[in-house]
């Protein structure tokens, strides 16, 4: 979880950007992450653990969903990151 102390969200001011309301809304905290030093762990993170809430690594609650409503056995060439999520 060192990861977690080195992401660009955590310094900023406003931490209810990474929780948006809307999908329009999580394009603040997209741009901030596109950024961060961490951003593919942190997208890593939480697909891993099914996160349900916020922008994570770069996709919001609602990107994440359109991936989990797809082909679950490899999110590796859905996302290109270096994860595999088993399927439920």
């Amino acid at each position: 979880d060192d990861w977690k102390t080195k992401g660009l969200c955590r310094f900023h001011p406003n931490p209810e950007l990474w929780f948006p309301v809307s999908r329009r809304d999580s394009l603040p905290a997209k741009v901030i992450c596109d950024k961060c030093p961490v951003e593919q762990v942190c997208l890593e993170q939480a697909l891993l653990s099914r996160e349900d809430w916020g922008t994570w690594g770069g996709l919001s609650e609602w990107d994440r969903e359109r991936l989990h409503g797809r082909d679950r056995h490899n999110y590796e060439e859905q996302v290109g990151l270096g994860c595999t999520v088993p399927a439920t």
